[in-house]
């Protein structure tokens, strides 16, 4: 973090304020309007709207609602994999447009998608969200497939990233 020094003229003590760090990022836009970011230094991410709704399988009008009644605390959709998002940021406040989605929360939103019978989406016969969910774990985790995308494992960034890709990881709805 940065920091500014201030000397009081009365007294002989120095005064540390701590300013917020500013950060950057690693964009990466995608098809379909799908945007992954990757905030430098600390690796934190997130998927745009339109990014979590094809791995969910669904509009991203059903997410924007999903993530409007999380926030707002209605309860009579929360499953197992949502209520625990009602107590953290689920958006990047330094993005509005496209909002950016963190990745814990896009996993929860996910797992909601995937585990519950009544919000489940099939294409051909096959669980669109859970597909997803699985390749996800197969390639590391989502935080490290949207590493991949942005290209913060191979950017430096990340010194023991080299050998953790997601080599070619394509999801449902994906091209």
């Amino acid at each position: 973090m940065a920091h500014l020094e201030r000397k009081s003229n009365t007294s002989r003590t120095t005064e540390i304020l701590i300013a917020p760090q500013a950060y950057s990022f690693l964009v990466q836009q995608g098809r379909q309007g799908t945007t992954y970011v990757t905030r430098i230094p600390d690796g934190v991410s997130g998927l745009s709207i339109n990014a979590l709704a094809l791995m969910c399988g669904v509009e991203k009008e059903e997410i924007q609602e999903l993530i409007e009644s999380i926030e707002t605390g209605e309860d009579w959709l929360m499953t197992e994999h949502l209520i625990p998002l009602q107590s953290i940021n689920l958006k990047f406040s330094e993005f509005y447009e496209p909002p950016i989605v963190l990745d814990t929360a896009c996993l929860g939103i996910l797992k909601h998608f995937a585990g519950t019978d009544e919000f489940k989406v099939f294409l051909n016969g096959i669980n669109i969200a859970l597909t997803n969910y699985r390749q996800i774990l197969k390639c590391g985790g989502l935080r490290r497939f949207i590493w991949e995308q942005t290209g913060y494992l191979s950017s430096g960034y990340r010194n023991f990233g080299d050998n953790l890709q997601c080599n070619g990881c394509k999801f449902g709805g994906q091209k």
